[in-house]
């Protein structure tokens, strides 16, 4: 798959025996960053769930090893203000690319010194504090990342399970789900237009810059549509946890070029398992256990879209859930267990 940005009922019992030998595709990614005119990076690479690792240790991509890595750095203020977060992964980032991560780093590299100052400044520690933290950090990541484990020429790093989590599918059952139908409102009705609208300029291959405005309606207007409709339904237990995934879904469809042509209402089994195996692996960074809300977050949110009269039968894409979840489940545990 590519990416297009140029920069995140009931199952049915009986399917033929074919569906689930369908071909799983490549993954492919292709990076178009915008404005200018396509910048593409491909790579063949199996999913990133299937990558092993040496035991006690995980595989990650570049974006969660460096969410993982300046984790003391965010923890070490209580501020929750978006410019205060962006300082201190600022100086996370700066750590990172001094020569800690080896090979891996990119660009100019910040004296120690300034670095120093940097923490020092931000989160108002004095001078010694700081060199003590910068000291810290640079074996935090000896810890994490050892230097001898990592593969040159890889988009992952291999990172140590500092703890074992316990995995356990999510049981959509246990939510107080109202099971009649929701007609579509005004709101509803508008954004299905749009996500048709959108629908017809992947279908012929469009350029990005012709449906990127519908884009980024589809991409915001997902998670609050959809949790007005959670809400309506009666969802109370996990729906903060449950309303944000669906967007990560119209990310991955309609956000990379893939090798087949398809839309939301007919996402062919072998993609919603890289979606499972792979994407969300790479491009979610959460705590352990909510990765297994993912499944049923999808669920909900094709029940929404039939609901809405966006697609006709939701029972095939269920029944791909379901033939999928185990093994992403077994994934999570691999990981994380």
């Amino acid at each position: 798959m590519s990416d297009r940005k140029k920069n995140t009922g009931k199952d049915s019992q009986k399917k033929s025996k074919t569906q689930k030998k369908k071909r799983i595709p490549k993954t492919r990614l292709s990076v178009v960053r915008k404005p200018a005119a396509p910048d593409v990076e491909s790579m063949d690479m199996p999913s990133l769930g299937d990558i092993q690792a040496p035991p006690g240790f995980r595989v990650v991509s570049y974006s969660q090893a460096m969410m993982e890595y300046a984790g003391p750095v965010l923890e070490a203020s209580e501020s929750q203000d978006i410019n205060a977060l962006n300082e201190r992964m600022q100086i996370a980032m700066k750590m990172w690319n001094y020569g800690i991560a080896g090979e891996l780093v990119t660009g100019p590299r910040t004296p120690k010194e300034e670095i120093i100052r940097d923490i020092s400044k931000v989160l108002k520690i004095n001078n010694q504090q700081a060199a003590e933290f910068f000291k810290e950090m640079i074996e935090w990541k000896s810890l994490l990342f050892p230097e001898e484990l990592q593969q040159r020429g890889v988009p992952f790093m291999v990172m140590r399970k500092e703890v074992s989590h316990i995995i356990a599918p999510f049981d959509l059952g246990r939510i107080n789900f109202l099971e009649e139908p929701i007609p579509p409102d005004q709101k509803d009705t508008k954004f299905i237009n749009i996500l048709n609208k959108l629908d017809s300029f992947i279908m012929r291959r469009a350029e990005y810059d012709e449906y990127e405005d519908l884009f980024t309606q589809v991409m915001e207007g997902s998670t609050e549509i959809f949790d007005k409709w959670l809400i309506a339904k009666g969802v109370e237990e996990s729906r903060q946890e449950l309303g944000w995934f669906p967007e990560t879904l119209c990310n991955f469809v309609y956000g990379y070029l893939h090798e087949d042509v398809f839309v939301l209402n007919s996402i062919p089994p072998g993609y919603l398992a890289v979606f499972f195996s792979d994407f969300v692996l790479r491009k979610v960074v959460i705590e352990p256990h909510m990765y297994t809300y993912i499944p049923a977050s999808i669920k909900l949110f094709y029940t929404f879209l039939w609901e809405k009269e966006y697609l006709v039968n939701p029972v095939p894409v269920m029944y791909a859930i379901d033939e999928i979840e185990p093994h992403f489940i077994e994934i999570l545990r691999k990981r994380f267990g």
